[in-house]
C-alpha cells in the first residue's frame, strides 16, 4: 500500500514538474526531512524495500517503512522569485510582484489570463515591459509574455 502510495505521489511530481513554479520534494522520515528541487532531481527508484533519489548533488537512500511523509512545495505567488531566458533572447523575470521582460529587438507583448481563459490584461512595450502583478485579486493566472508561457498563483 505504501509503495502504491509513494508511485502515485511520484506520478502527480512529473505532470507538475512542467509548471513553471518552483517545486520542492520534501520526504519526512524518522530521524529527518530531506528537501529537493524537483529541476534537480534526476530519478527515483525503488529497490526492494528503498527508495533512492538520485539527483544533481549525490543520492539519497530511504527506506520504505521509515518513510512517514511524502509532500510537494510549490514556491509561487507575490513573494517569489522567477527567471527565465528564452532561445530566441527574451529575458523575463518576476520579482515580488513585479514582471519584467526585456528583448534586444522587437515587440514584447503581455497578456493575462485566468484558468477558465477569460482575459485580465494586456500590454505591449518595445525592448523593455514592467507590470505590476500585485494588482491582480487572489487566483490562479496563465501570464503570457509573446510566446512564453508562466502560470501565476496570486
Amino acid at each position: 500500500m505504501r509503495k502504491i502510495a509513494l508511485f502515485m505521489a511520484l506520478g502527480m511530481m512529473s505532470a507538475t514538474a512542467f509548471s513553471q513554479d518552483i517545486i520542492k520534494l520534501n520526504v519526512k522520515g524518522n530521524d529527518a526531512t530531506s528537501e529537493y528541487d524537483i529541476a534537480k532531481i534526476q530519478n527515483i527508484k525503488f529497490d526492494g524495500e528503498k527508495m533512492i533519489v538520485n539527483h544533481l548533488e549525490g543520492s539519497d537512500e530511504f527506506q520504505l517503512d521509515e518513510i512517514n511523509r511524502m509532500d510537494f512545495d510549490i514556491v509561487s505567488g507575490i513573494d517569489a522569485v522567477y527567471e527565465k531566458e528564452t532561445a530566441d533572447g527574451l529575458h523575463v523575470a518576476i520579482n515580488h510582484g513585479v514582471l519584467k521582460a526585456t528583448q534586444a529587438e522587437g515587440e514584447i507583448a503581455l497578456r493575462i489570463f485566468t484558468l477558465d481563459g477569460k482575459a485580465v490584461d494586456a500590454a505591449k512595450a518595445d525592448a523593455e515591459l514592467t507590470y505590476s502583478l500585485e494588482s491582480l485579486p487572489k487566483g490562479t493566472y496563465v501570464i503570457l509574455v509573446n510566446k512564453k508561457a508562466i502560470k501565476f498563483i496570486r
